[in-house]
């Protein structure tokens, strides 16, 4: 006769934390949401999504390009001009707000930084064109998302570099971080 098999812990542990998630999500679903989040009452969009000048969307914008592959955008954010709001989306085709932006950035390639002698990848970064080794302004376009922050807390910015969506993250075109078309 074979030993018993004594039945293992993590499965079962597995299994109660997904039902205490489980549980906890229905239980924060509906009104108890709006009184868990938002003391009862919606809060005005102004304070769910930041503005586009805020110093904290700044802030994530150059974190998001500075922690990019550098092969993706190759550059580097020297500073920020022209901030304009384009749109506030808020209650049409998805419960989140979102407020879109544009900016223009100078930015210096990282060609530039390289140590003396020491030439970028060949064809990485600006394809047949020679790589600049100047400051210049480059378009962008970002989008600050309610709720999109580490595991859906807070907001979160998604950044687009006009001519710099090398592997059309963005659509090419940074489209899917400039505001719908109306109908």
């Amino acid at each position: 006769m074979s030993p018993r098999r004594r039945a293992r812990p993590l499965p079962g542990a597995l299994l109660s934390a997904g039902a205490l998630l489980l549980a906890g999500a229905v239980a924060l679903s509906g009104p108890a949401a709006a009184d868990w989040f938002g003391g009862g009452k919606p809060q005005p969009v102004e304070k769910r999504v930041p503005a586009c000048d805020d110093t904290a969307v700044q802030a994530k914008l150059v974190h998001s390009i500075a922690s990019a592959d550098p092969r993706y955008y190759g550059v580097t954010v020297k500073e920020l001009k022209h901030i304009e709001q384009s749109a506030l989306v808020d209650n049409q085709d998805s419960p989140l707000a979102r407020r879109y932006c544009t900016a223009r950035l100078v930015v210096d390639p990282l060609a530039a930084n390289l140590p003396q002698g020491k030439a970028p990848p060949k064809n990485v970064l600006f394809g047949d064109e020679p790589a600049p080794t100047q400051p210049h302004e480059r378009f962008a376009y970002y989008m600050v998302e309610e709720k999109a922050g580490f595991v859906g807390i807070s907001w979160n910015v998604e950044v687009c570099i006009s001519g710099l969506d090398r592997w059309r993250v963005y659509d090419g075109q940074c489209e899917t971080v400039r505001p719908p078309p109306t109908q």
